[in-house]
């Protein structure tokens, strides 16, 4: 199984959407002798999802034969085993089995608050998730035969879907899914040639009759498109209210849920539109809104970039919508603001590895007292 389908696997299971197919497909991955990156992974599930959620009694037990044949091991290959079935049991088992194994690895969990250092860093990159959209909306794992059809190559920063067998296997499924994680910038090569490049916390929903007459797709979150040129073939973006429609062209499109929508034009032209009217974008130009007719105003082009150099781009931003956005970067456990002033913050800003540096630069522009305690970050009035 390929390390994408398992991250997958255990994306779905954390978000509670795993089928009773798919629980048991990762029960067996994980009792079989898991590869140090895949207990990686799901190290990193546990570790955010802070929360067990228990199987079936019947799964349960399975899980648990299992960890009772371990003890027929050598001394040291058992305790090895126990390692690696204690991150496994951390999420999956009922209470009484959390008790019972937890002692097992208690020195090798993640660090508890209090032994967290003052300052925080960016998070790590992972792989990109890939799951299959069914026709009903649910979501789920991509199965091996899907993976070798529809994916060309993957790994951390790029993955390449394939043109030739770019059709859906089952019936039931109707589009791929794929999301990048917290901190993670990734680079989509389509279909048809295009190149996207995802920026943090962006979702990307490609339907798998993608190119055969229409090039269409949707995003929730942020990417740079350069789409390759096909005069019969309108390349189209859907958001959650706009849709941005090009021939071949860059542009920007900012869409995450909950925030105002943003296409910026870098070269050629497209048009942007929603039920409320449509936008003609020259370059240089820049559409934003929701639910009215957008509107335009001339940007500087670069900004539209600059998050794929490794920078903030802040536009008049409140302390809330600052903090959300530092939070999608940095391992930051919590975040109290006590703050009642009325700063707000445009420009450009690096992404440091140390966030202590980044919000010390803040500070300088601002009225704002930042402290990192625990993990957590604390915002207050100087």
């Amino acid at each position: 199984m390929q390390k994408e389908e398992i991250e997958s696997l255990i994306a779905l299971y954390f978000e509670d959407k795993l089928d009773a197919a798919g629980e048991e497909q990762l029960i067996n991955l994980l009792n079989d002798e898991p590869s140090e990156d895949v207990l990686k992974i799901f190290d990193r599930y546990v570790g955010r999802s802070g929360r067990p959620v228990e199987f079936s009694d019947m799964q349960s037990r399975k899980v648990w034969q299992a960890v009772v044949a371990q003890q027929k091991l050598p001394t040291q290959r058992k305790r090895q085993s126990y390692l690696r079935f204690a991150g496994f049991l951390l999420a999956f088992f009922s209470a009484a089995l959390l008790i019972y194994q937890f002692a097992l690895r208690k020195d090798d969990l993640s660090p508890s608050l209090s032994n967290k250092t003052d300052d925080v860093s960016l998070h790590q990159d992972g792989a990109l998730s890939l799951q299959v959209q069914m026709s009903s909306g649910a979501l789920r794992p991509l199965s091996h035969t899907e993976y070798t059809a529809y994916v060309e190559q993957s790994d951390s920063q790029t993955t390449k879907l394939k043109l030739s067998s770019f059709g859906p296997l089952q019936q039931e499924a109707v589009a791929l899914v794929l999301r990048t994680d917290k901190g993670q910038i990734h680079t989509l090569l389509l279909p048809d040639g295009t190149k996207a490049c995802l920026n943090s916390r962006t979702e990307v929903t490609i339907p798998l009759d993608f190119n055969k007459q229409n090039r269409d797709l949707a995003l929730n979150g942020e990417a740079y498109f350069e789409v390759f040129p096909q005069p019969d073939k309108h390349f189209r973006v859907q958001g959650k209210y706009n849709r941005t429609e090009v021939l071949g062209t860059h542009f920007n499109v900012y869409a995450y849920a909950d925030e105002v929508e943003r296409t910026t034009l870098v070269e050629g032209k497209v048009k942007v539109s929603n039920q409320a009217g449509e936008a003609l974008l020259k370059v240089g130009e820049q559409s934003y809104g929701n639910m009215d007719k957008p509107m335009v105003l001339e940007v500087d082009t670069s900004l539209a970039r600059m998050w794929q150099q490794g920078y903030f781009v802040f536009n008049n931003l409140d302390i809330k919508e600052l903090m959300a956005r530092i939070d999608d970067w940095y391992d930051i456990h919590s975040v109290d603001i006590a703050y009642k002033g009325t700063a707000r913050f445009s420009g450009t800003f690096k992404k440091s590895d140390s966030l202590k540096e980044l919000l010390n630069h803040l500070e300088e522009v601002s009225d704002i007292k930042f402290n990192i305690k625990q993990g957590g970050v604390y915002v207050m009035n100087r």
